[in-house]
């Protein structure tokens, strides 16, 4: 019976080592097993070069063309892809691939990007490396390699517009940046371990890939709710600074689609929340149905934004709302307390 027993025990102890072997090594890589943590936003495209372009010549993007960093940043897109569509190869190497684009903070005032291109067969690989060579031998660029704890970081040079991009080649992946030090942090995270990137640690979805929750857009955006108040001081200096509290407290991480590239300010999706956490907004809303939606009609065309908040059961709501502010603004009591004594409100 003795030996019954350990057998069926040693059986169970292969079986899961045999399981989390297996699990180790088949799990599928993406981007997002390169990307270093809080980026505060990733955009992702199978159609690159096509939505870049019909969101450039769209008449929202041509507006955006003056707002803040926005062409510097159009700039160096444009630039990018000039370096991989050199020598005749056209959108070839672009095309049908899941390319990623995931922003960080560079500094108080800046950002950056990080780009990651997945090599798809032998024949991706040996165009890229022919497209190399030509660069080391232009006369126009400056090619120049170096070595970060073990990794080789490629940087490509232009002198006369000042431009520099600083990529590495990791598994199938080209991954770069025109910011060096974003490229050192993808290799400090190959060197801390591949896990897959998730928006938050504190979201019940953390231990799911946003490669699961994808939706079917030509563009897909995942929003890091937590961070995007650093994006939006950027542009907006102080002007907004009492309401990017709210903003950052409204949710975990975002995920919209965009289908319609011709109109860049319709996005679908959902926001996702801990539904433990009373600091996040969305969660006042934990437990209530919405009714159907009965003012189409008398919203004016030119509207901007609309949020429609809406509940079945009014005293939970409002004992959730006051709950929220009470957290977030120590003055909230008193305020309420004025408002009642100055309107005599029950």
């Amino acid at each position: 019976m003795r030996i019954q027993i350990g057998l069926g025990l040693l059986s169970v102890v292969l079986l899961a080592g045999i399981y989390l072997l297996f699990h180790w090594y088949y799990q599928p890589f993406s981007a997002w097993n390169l990307m270093p943590p809080n980026p505060i936003l990733v955009v992702e495209s199978t159609q690159w070069p096509e939505s870049y372009r019909q969101l450039a010549t769209s008449r929202t993007g041509q507006n955006l063309r003056s707002v803040g960093y926005l062409p510097q940043a159009s700039a160096r897109m444009q630039y990018l892809q000039k370096l991989l569509q050199a020598e005749g190869a056209s959108d070839d190497f672009l095309k049908n691939k899941r390319i990623s684009a995931s922003l960080y903070l560079t500094s108080k005032e800046d950002f950056d990007f990080l780009f990651f291109v997945p090599f798809q067969s032998d024949r991706d690989k040996y165009f890229f490396n022919r497209l190399i060579s030509q660069y080391k031998i232009d006369p126009d660029f400056q090619f120049q390699e170096r070595l970060f704890r073990n990794f080789t970081i490629h940087e490509v040079k232009h002198p006369s517009s000042g431009l520099s991009f600083s990529f590495i080649l990791h598994k199938d992946f080209f991954v770069g940046s025109y910011t060096a030090i974003l490229v050192e942090d993808v290799v400090r995270k190959i060197k801390e371990g591949n896990q897959a990137f998730a928006f938050s640690d504190r979201s019940t979805l953390a231990s799911l890939s946003p490669i699961s929750l994808r939706q079917d857009g030509s563009l897909v955006l995942y929003l890091n709710n937590r961070s995007i108040h650093r994006l939006v001081n950027i542009f907006a200096k102080e002007q907004f600074g009492p309401y990017l509290g709210a903003l950052e407290s409204l949710a975990d991480h975002t995920f919209l689609s965009l289908r319609d590239l011709q109109n860049p300010l319709q996005w679908e999706g959902n926001s996702f929340t801990n539904v433990s956490d009373s600091a996040t907004f969305l969660n006042i809303f934990q437990g209530q149905e919405a009714p159907a939606f009965a003012l189409r009609d008398y919203i004016p065309n030119r509207t901007a934004l609309l949020l429609y908040l809406a509940h079945s059961d009014p005293a939970r709501f409002t004992q959730a709302y006051l709950a929220y502010w009470k957290r977030h603004d120590s003055q909230f009591s008193t305020r309420q307390a004025r408002l009642r004594k100055d309107y005599q409100l029950m």
